[in-house]
């Protein structure tokens, strides 16, 4: 076995001399833990510090070994604890008689080198030194859980500096630097090899049962972290996968399917099992990817053969492949579809070269055939929806760019419309809107005409687009989509400017024999458009046949120019209005991602009937004079739609966000709409009084967190529309009050208690704090509004409860976090965030506090007292709060307040 092989072989004694013997310093490392917290730092910075690429120089051999540094018991290491001091390296240990009982133990339950298991043992002591002396058992789980940590900890490191090195271009980066090292070291052999190793040994460690299902739990995360590693090792042509590492891989693949090495019977918890479904996932990827399907594309588009050199398979290797691909087992083919489909798509791809081999005799149609008798999409698709792959933070990235290739390989493969009748054209339309969805350089590729990957999958758009507007949500879905960032989107509006076809049912008086898609035929009457009211398609129109429905009755395809997103605006309109809302919601997401994605967009959408193709239609009397879309008033008039159903919390979430966007392009428009609608009418027509949208609106956030288990989208798109509302209607204080004293009231105190997505919990908190320091900064306490609110935040206990409450859990989580040196990183950023903003709104009250509550700074500043107290001396959170609690301290009275606190 490789795995513990060079730390074991290089624990030999070197020297002994008197009570104290000398160890290979291999053994000794440095807490990785501490490494990936820096590298993660680090590399979202401009530049690697001095200190840190040292750093990763000392630790090369450990980052080359990975976690095969960490070895098994030997004689060695087990007698150098006999001793009184062992020398490992240049460090020195003091060997204590009940550390090495524990690190014996440890030792036998880890199945961990002797001296490795006393540094453990060690290190625990010193974070933990009340669970040592008081439970022995107790101490084990913890040295048990410290020794994985440092093992994953150390394989985020190799996975950290392959995602740095495949996004940075300067030669001279230290971190590209020590990638590039690996890689010529062959550190993708070593990882093939620890996978092996892994899932060999993974069901029979000799431990107590619960350290055998902890051990097999922590080895799974570990071959997920190896595999993200490896995958980053091919891509990007870090390293090219050879015919002899492929057929190890699938070999390794085939086995756990075939429950060779029985990982799979051991499973017990949820998470165990989504780790090993996910290492399946992730091999099959791998294997995908090392197929090179972007660069057999290329050879195409280029005209070079396989003897051409550009290839890392031979004639012989492909050979060989297609014999272990014939073994994977019949019984898996719902996972291994997939792969035996990509095979199919290669060997296609292979044989489509200039000059292909003639010994190449091998059927891929039958191999394309068997992998569509277990439909090879579904499983790919759940793959991608899945909520391990989305919450990964491995390069899912780089999973979405393979398998959009792999899917622009098997179009330009195989004849895509004759799969639509087969609905696997949903299908993958739905993995590319999976793929494409958030990832903004993936779209910009979609939309750059020289991308030869994408170019198959545009045709899917085009299919997509010949039943508009007859069926129009897959079409909307796509669009939406390829709409991440600037450019993209606005490819995505242009796209729908310039369409030149629309396809409606048209009546023939007699079908002749033998007509049927594609033939071509002309109006001889205007054709109005059933889900479009208002636009009529001239007499004299030419179009063709999409299909025969009916004995005298076709779906035609008709040549018209026109603007899309006029249509699509009239259709909003219109769904809304009968209230028909699955289709409006499609719509709405996609207006609100282009918006949001280029915000220049939201004149245009504002502005439509002014735009060229629409001025054009106008001319030629295909739009009656009566059609005008006002969307901003469209969305207000719906509101009160929406409200009347619980069930329409989606809908009002993307029309609050989609107001909240347009109102920052275009506020006095949005406000006029608004006011003539009537949103923010209060119920006594007070400014102190209820917003009359309150209970509605709030029996549908309640209706969210209990019916979906997560209500951060309403609440965050009514936070955000709240904010706008507050930022750019800063004058009309007597119409703005009920929605701003709603949205801090109620949403404020309540939403702590609400159910929140883990990854959304604290952005939610963090709207509310950035809604109530808008209001601290533009609403003097003078003004009619900035007296309510700071009537609210200085008197009302429960605003108080929940401030502190909310200061007092994320103190303890951070502090915590700063205690084990260990927690995810996004949330620490948030947290951070929402901490900052508490002690921002803190300050703001004190510093504006009028004549006469002095005694209420007194209050405020024994509390801060009391969460700073919370904090290390090194916390820059504490340090931010110490600030804030100076300043308020000395504007003020100081002297007295002083006084009072001492």
């Amino acid at each position: 076995m490789a795995s513990g092989r060079a730390a074991t072989s290089s624990s030999i004694l070197v020297n002994a001399a008197g009570t104290s013997k000398t160890l290979s310093a291999s053994l000794w490392w440095d807490s990785f833990v501490v490494l990936s917290d820096d590298l993660d730092r680090a590399t979202a910075g401009p530049s690697v510090p001095d200190a840190l690429a040292k750093r990763i120089k000392s630790h090369h051999a450990w980052l080359r070994g990975s976690v095969s540094m960490f070895g098994k018991p030997n004689d060695a290491s087990r007698s150098a604890l006999e001793v009184g001091e062992v020398a490992v390296g240049e460090h020195r240990l003091t060997v204590k008689p009940e550390l090495k009982e524990a690190a014996l133990r440890a030792s036998k339950c880890l199945n961990l080198d002797e001296v490795q298991s006393y540094i453990l043992v060690k290190r625990s002591s010193e974070v933990s030194p009340t669970i040592r002396d008081a439970d022995a058992e107790e101490f084990l789980h913890l040295v048990s859980v410290r020794y994985y940590l440092e093992r994953q900890c150390l394989l985020k490191c190799i996975r950290r500096i392959f995602v740095h090195a495949s996004d940075v271009s300067d030669s001279t980066d230290p971190i590209r630097d020590e990638a590039s090292l690996l890689i010529s070291e062959e550190i993708d052999r070593k990882l093939i090899s620890i996978i092996e190793d892994s899932f060999s040994t993974a069901s029979s460690v000799k431990a107590e049962a619960e350290f055998t299902i902890s051990s097999l739990e922590e080895t799974l995360i570990e071959v997920n972290l190896i595999l993200d590693i490896l995958f980053l090792t091919f891509y990007d042509n870090f390293s090219r996968c050879n015919g002899r590492q492929w057929i190890t891989l699938c070999s390794i693949f085939k086995d756990i399917l075939c429950g060779s090495y029985g990982v799979g019977k051991f499973v017990a918890s949820v998470e165990a099992k989504n780790s090993f479904h996910y290492a399946k996932a992730q091999l099959l990827l791998i294997l995908i990817e090392t197929l090179d399907f972007e660069n057999l594309l290329r050879m195409i588009h280029d005209e070079v053969p396989l003897s051409g050199g550009c290839s890392a398979f031979s004639v012989g290797d492909i050979l060989e492949m297609d014999v272990e691909i014939s073994k994977l087992p019949e019984f898996s083919l719902v996972e291994s579809g997939p792969l035996i489909l990509a095979w199919a798509v290669f060997l296609c791809l292979v044989l489509s070269l200039p000059e292909s081999n003639t010994n190449l005799e091998i059927d891929h149609t039958s191999y394309a055939r068997r992998a569509f008798e277990f439909a090879p999409f579904n499983y790919l698709l759940g793959v991608l929806c899945s909520s391990i792959f989305r919450e990964s933070d491995g390069p899912v990235s780089g999973y979405r760019g393979i398998l959009r290739t792999f899917i622009s390989a098997f179009i330009a493969s195989y004849e895509v419309s004759y799969q639509k009748e087969h609905s696997s054209l949903d299908m993958i339309s739905s993995i590319l809107c999976e793929v494409y969805d958030g990832e903004e350089s993936l779209c910009m590729q979609f939309w750059d005409k020289d991308s030869f990957v994408d170019g198959p999958i545009r045709s899917v758009l085009h299919m997509l687009e010949e039943e508009y507007p007859f069926q129009i949500s897959e079409l909307i879905r796509f669009l939406s989509a390829v709409c991440h960032g600037t450019w993209p989107a606005n490819c995505v509006y242009n796209y729908l400017e310039r369409m030149n076809g629309v396809t409606t049912i048209y009546t023939i008086p007699c079908v002749a024999d033998g007509v049927g898609y594609g033939h071509q035929i002309e109006s001889h009457h205007p054709v109005s458009i059933p889900s479009i009211e208002g636009i009529t398609i001239p007499q004299g129109t030419h179009g063709y046949i999409l299909k025969v429905l009916q004995e005298d009755t076709t779906l035609v395809r008709w040549e018209f120019p026109h603007s899309g997103v006029s249509f699509l605006l009239i259709t909003l309109a219109q769904e809304l209005h009968s209230c028909n809302y699955k289709k409006a919601c499609d719509i709405i997401g996609l207006l609100s991602r282009m918006v949001s994605s280029n915000k220049d967009l939201c004149f245009a959408l504002m502005h439509v009937d002014k735009s060229l193709a629409v001025q054009t239609s106008n001319n030629l009397g295909q739009i009656e004079k009566h059609v005008r879309i006002d969307i901003a008033k469209v969305f207000c008039n719906s509101i009160f739609k929406y409200v009347r159903d619980v069930n329409n919390a989606d809908i009002l979430s993307k029309t609050f966000g989609l107001l909240a966007e347009m109102m920052k392009c275009a506020p006095y428009h949005v406000f006029d709409a608004a006011f003539e609608c009537n949103i923010f009418t209060s119920q006594l027509s007070s400014p102190s009084s209820d917003w009359l949208l309150s209970g509605a609106l709030a029996r549908m956030l309640f209706a969210a967190y209990e019916g979906n288990g997560d209500c951060s989208s309403l609440t965050s798109s009514v936070l955000d529309f709240t904010t706008q509302v507050l930022r750019k209607g800063a004058d009309a204080d007597d119409i703005i009050s009920p929605l701003i004293v709603f949205s801090i009231k109620y949403i404020m105190i309540n939403h702590v208690n609400w159910k929140h997505k883990e990854c959304s919990r604290w952005k939610t908190t963090l709207r509310v704090f950035e809604l109530v320091k808008s209001c601290l900064q533009v609403k003097p306490f003078s003004s009619k509004l900035g007296g309510i609110i700071w009537e609210i935040l200085l008197y009302d206990s429960s605003v108080h409860g929940v401030l502190w409450s909310i200061l007092s859990v994320l103190t303890r989580l951070l502090h915590d976090s700063y205690r084990s040196n260990y927690h995810g990183l996004k949330d620490i950023e948030d947290i951070q965030l929402v901490l900052c903003n508490g002690l921002d709104i803190i300050y703001h009250i004190l510093s504006n506090l009028p004549e006469g509550c002095h005694w209420y700074m007194m209050l405020y500043c024994s509390l801060t007292l009391v969460i700073l107290s919370g904090f290390t001396a090194k916390s820059t959170i504490g340090y931010h709060g110490f600030v804030i609690f100076i300043e308020a301290v000395f504007f003020y009275h100081c002297s007295n307040i002083i006084d009072v606190l001492s």
